[in-house]
């Protein structure tokens, strides 16, 4: 059941607020332009020295473009200040217009322009004499993207996690690796143990048993990781036939040119280590690169699948794959996580602030959505709000108001406590009706009815092209029944009094809220009454 919280204000009737008019006054140079041509609109306020006046900064004003917007123009006579603000505005349109009114705050209160009928007439243009120009580019929108740079620096941070988490893992894993896991392959290592036994300088120093020795134990150690055989504790001649029984067996294409070439690598090695022999320099440098040559060849002899492959290869590589996937996915699963929470977030909010879904309303949602501007009763109001207002049949209606043509339409949000009311009573006035008595009237019920603690409430009176109005607003503590919990609620009242009716308008929501303030100002701004005159 929807709570009388809400609908409260819909039965009192409430009205909408144009400033009081005393100090500020408006005026346009111009009532009929040509299309595109541009009029002035001016506004002046007189106030003493010292008052804080703000004007609107606007781009554009109602259906009108604000071409230009002057300096403000100051005039001190007798200590009264007379502050005058120029609007250059434009449209391209034929029609008839009007100016709506613009909120001035002198001193914290909100004062409004008077309306102005402005139409705007088309120009006979004649195609054959006219120029053509280019078509201008497009306007930036005014689509909120402030937030959205948080989002890609998120997602940046996101990334540069993954990176970070990548380098701490790989750093971790090479603090554990064992020799074979420092290459990637077996021709890897002795590449590269051949490249640093290059960089002894062996040979230059004389030393040739040690450059003998270690090439010997280089390749020996290559044989013995890619064959499974004990080329290390073998006899030249013993590995040999072992190198010779393990192509046999595993069917391996090596030819006997490289076997011949190893052989003689070996043998050469063995005469320097135990019969101190001294090959030439030619001898020992060829004995270097038939030793890489036989090395190339074993590897391109070797099978490449898996299963046909040595143990301790087949270990190396599953290492392998394993440190790579392990420095890979998680740092992948880290980023894509962290993506996936920030996705959440920002569709969150697009969705909440974007949808109408009943659980997502929020009243910033309401002002950035598309207003709807309408007439509701008699006299007539027109005024803009975030959805239509729902002409509300009170059940008590007694025979006078009947009588009386009351019409009362509300618009009511229990999740995020906002409700706008139009109240109108198409009813004889007369010099009598007084508009703060019956402002006054409406308050004492508004606090009956909500049952309100600490009623607090400020009224004015003001005139706005001839009709009398009273404005009034404050603030009050009442029970939500959705919740239970009291709460602090804002409320504005208008209340205009005319010779052929009352037109009412109420606006009230939770104090604080900066979105239903902004609300109530921009359905403030877009009032306009029907004046009605006897026939």
């Amino acid at each position: 059941m929807k709570s009388n919280f809400l609908y409260v204000v819909l039965f009192l009737g409430f009205t909408l607020s144009l400033s009081a008019q005393n100090p500020v006054t408006s005026s346009v140079d111009s009532t009929k332009i040509k299309i595109g041509s541009a009029f002035d609109l001016t506004i002046k306020t007189q106030t003493s020295e010292g008052d804080k006046v703000v004007f609107p900064d606007v781009k554009n004003i109602g259906p009108f473009e604000v071409i230009e917007s002057s300096a403000i123009d100051t005039v001190l006579e007798n200590r009264k200040m007379e502050l005058i603000k120029k609007y250059t505005l434009t449209q391209f349109d034929s029609g008839k217009y009007t100016v709506p009114r613009l909120s001035i705050l002198v001193n914290g209160k909100n004062y409004q322009t008077n309306l102005f009928d402005v139409e705007v007439t088309n120009v006979k243009v004649d195609t054959l004499k006219q120029k053509m120009y280019d078509i201008k580019s497009n306007m930036g929108s005014t689509t909120d993207t402030s937030s959205l740079i948080y989002y890609i620096i998120v997602l940046i941070l996101c990334i540069a996690v993954g990176f970070a988490v990548y380098w701490f893992i790989k750093k971790q894993q090479s603090k554990n690796l064992t020799e074979d896991d420092l290459f990637k392959t077996p021709l890897e290592k002795v590449s590269k143990k051949l490249q640093l036994l290059d960089g002894k300088r062996l040979i230059m120093n004389g030393d040739i048993k040690s450059y003998y020795s270690e090439i010997t134990d280089i390749t020996r150690e290559y044989i013995e990781e890619v064959f499974e055989i004990p080329a290390k504790e073998s006899t030249t001649s013993d590995l040999i036939k072992l190198l010779l029984q393990a192509v046999k067996t595993k069917k391996i294409k090596l030819s006997k040119e490289i076997i011949h070439d190893l052989k003689r690598v070996l043998e050469t090695a063995d005469l320097v280590k135990f019969a101190k022999s001294e090959p030439s320099y030619n001898e020992i440098e060829n004995d270097r690169k038939k030793t890489e040559t036989i090395s190339i060849s074993i590897d391109k002899a070797l099978p490449k699948f898996a299963e046909e492959q040595s143990e301790r290869v087949r270990l190396r590589e599953r290492r392998y794959r394993k440190r790579k996937q392990m420095r890979t996915w998680i740092p992948i699963g880290v980023s894509a996580l962290l993506l996936l929470i920030t996705g959440g977030v920002y569709l969150f909010n697009s969705v909440k602030d974007g949808l109408e879904i009943d659980f997502f309303q929020s009243n910033k949602r309401l002002l950035k959505g598309e207003w709807v501007s309408s007439e509701y009763g008699f006299p007539g109001i027109v005024i803009e709000t975030p959805e239509v207002l729902n002409r509300l049949e009170l059940p008590n209606t007694t025979k006078k108001n009947k009588e009386e043509n009351t019409a009362q339409f509300v618009y009511a949000n229990a999740k995020t406590n906002l409700s706008i009311t139009v109240h109108t009573t198409a009813t004889q006035t007369d010099e009598n009706t007084n508009a703060e008595d019956l402002m006054n009237q409406k308050l004492k019920m508004t606090e009956q009815i909500l049952n309100a603690k600490d009623f607090k409430s400020d009224s004015e009176k003001f005139t706005l092209e001839g009709i009398n109005g009273v404005r009034s607003s404050g603030t009050f503590e009442a029970v939500n029944p959705l919740s239970g919990k009291n709460e602090l609620m804002q409320f504005e009242m208008y209340l205009f009094i005319q010779k052929n009716g009352i037109q009412e308008v109420a606006i009230m929501y939770n104090q604080g809220d900066e979105y239903g303030t902004k609300i109530a100002q921009r359905i403030v701004e877009s009032i306009q009454l029907s004046v009605q005159t006897n026939e």
